[in-house]
């Protein structure tokens, strides 16, 4: 049973979190920033799963955390997936998606360092949205390792 598909968001906030490691006070700011990146992205799966039918697993939660998925949910409206075997991507219409979640998504973007709302993702000033970004993203690779990392 995958718990992603039937798990409220708060449950699937909490598994999440709870597996983001904790190094040190050194990263506190960037581990909270993870956390609180979880508690963005999962509300707004939560509702493309319940309302559009994608199906929650590791694969999707890892897509969903790139800040290019992000911002195009964000900003476009549009929910990329992937399919891990070929590669090609289909965009789902999130039309209906509650303004909350969309606000969610926008106060983080809004929270980088050097991240203009007036502007699109690759026409941002400099790089520092992407790498404050990164720091928070690498948290989840370090918890959900892809397969063929698992067995290294």
């Amino acid at each position: 049973m995958n718990v992603f598909d039937t798990a409220g968001a708060h449950t699937i906030c909490d598994l999440v979190a709870s597996r983001i490691r904790k190094d040190g006070a050194d990263d506190s700011v960037f581990r909270e920033r993870a956390v609180a990146l979880t508690g963005t992205v999962v509300p707004a799966l939560v509702w493309l799963r319940d309302n559009k039918g994608i199906s929650l697993n590791i694969e999707v939660i890892r897509l969903s955390i790139e800040l290019r998925w992000i911002w195009r949910l964000a900003m476009e409206r549009h929910f990329a997936m992937r399919d891990p075997e070929t590669g090609i991507e289909t965009v789902i219409d999130s039309e209906g998606i509650p303004e909350d979640i969309i606000w969610s998504l926008k106060t983080y973007l809004d929270a980088l360092p050097g991240y203009d709302p007036a502007k699109p993702l690759d026409q941002q000033r400099d790089q520092q949205p992407t790498k404050q970004h990164a720091f928070a993203q690498w948290y989840f690779t370090a918890a959900f390792p892809m397969p063929d990392e698992v067995t290294q």
